[in-house]
């Protein structure tokens, strides 16, 4: 295993309303990589995209990466 992995520690958190930005960014970046024309993943990434009233209704997890090579 590379150090750059075996010196990190994840935990995960309930997702918050200032966390939706990054988890929306995620998604549109896997939009994107769909083979299907510019336009149709456009139209589609409306409908996948979360927002506040998703966190009342969906429980998302949010990754926290702690790199512990300065630490020892």
């Amino acid at each position: 295993m590379s150090e750059s992995v075996q010196n990190r520690c994840i935990t995960l958190r309930s997702a918050a309303p200032a966390d939706l930005d990054a988890i929306n960014t995620v998604i549109e970046r896997a939009v994107q990589t769909w083979e299907l024309p510019h336009r149709v993943k456009r139209l589609a990434l409306v409908s996948y995209r979360y927002n506040t009233f998703d966190l009342d209704k969906l429980f998302f997890l949010y990754p926290i990466v702690q790199d512990h090579r300065h630490t020892k």
